[in-house]
């Protein structure tokens, strides 16, 4: 039985990035691949919602180029979405601003942090210690965590990297879904506003081919937990 999953796109990387990768959306279409999932995209940073929580069987919350702090209205209409699925246990699984989003809508707070980006290669470890490298392009963080919510990932760099929320969601700091070729394309287009020396460090840790297995099948299991039912 295939599992029909909502992907929430929140952004856009520009017409030089969509013109050879397509959309946000698109990235986690190719991830998710073979997994018996059938999708439909709605351009939530367009004022595009599903009608209902039930328009789907799971929800997954594309990165951004936003803040999730800024005053617009879609982002408090996505909060609302998502605290409308966790009533509803329609699972929910948020990346890099999907993520963060989240976690403000159910009571987390989120800034910009004070120590800059995050780019490329990240290692986050779980409390068992183990190292799970995922490729990031960040500057805003989780800094608190909501109270129902459990960490799962976490780095020096960013305390917050991943969180569980039982049954009902699972957010991820990192992307898995962008692969070295994309996080060089993506280094080349913002490269007016990062310092060279970033552009250099985030260029010198990727790996040609990471191994993001374990948190792919993480998401998977998650978009496909109330259906296996």
């Amino acid at each position: 039985m295939s599992v029909r999953v909502g992907l929430l796109q929140t952004g856009d990387q520009g017409e030089a990035i969509a013109a050879k990768y397509r959309s946000n959306a698109d990235l986690f279409k190719t991830m998710l691949d073979g997994q018996g999932f059938e999708f439909d995209v709605y351009e939530v940073n367009r004022g595009k919602l599903p009608i209902s929580v039930h328009a789907a069987d799971s929800y997954l919350i594309t990165g951004s180029q936003h803040g999730v702090y800024e005053k617009l209205a879609w982002i408090s209409e996505l909060e609302q979405f998502v605290r409308d699925c966790f009533v509803a246990i329609k699972p929910v699984v948020g990346i890099c601003f999907g993520h963060q989003v989240m976690a403000q809508a159910l009571g987390g707070k989120v800034e910009k942090f004070k120590d800059g980006w995050a780019l490329g290669r990240q290692e986050y470890r779980d409390f068992d210690g183990k190292i799970f490298p995922i490729n990031a392009f960040h500057q805003d963080q989780v800094l608190a965590a909501p109270a129902d919510s459990t960490l799962i990932l976490t780095s020096d760099f960013c305390a917050c990297a991943a969180l569980s929320y039982g049954e009902r969601g699972l957010s991820f700091q990192g992307h898995p879904e962008m692969d070295a070729e994309f996080i060089l394309d993506l280094l080349d287009v913002k490269a007016d506003f990062l310092a060279p020396h970033q552009i250099a460090t985030a260029r010198a840790s990727l790996e040609p081919m990471m191994d993001v297995s374990t948190i792919t099948s993480q998401i998977v299991d998650m978009l496909t937990s109330q259906t296996k039912k």
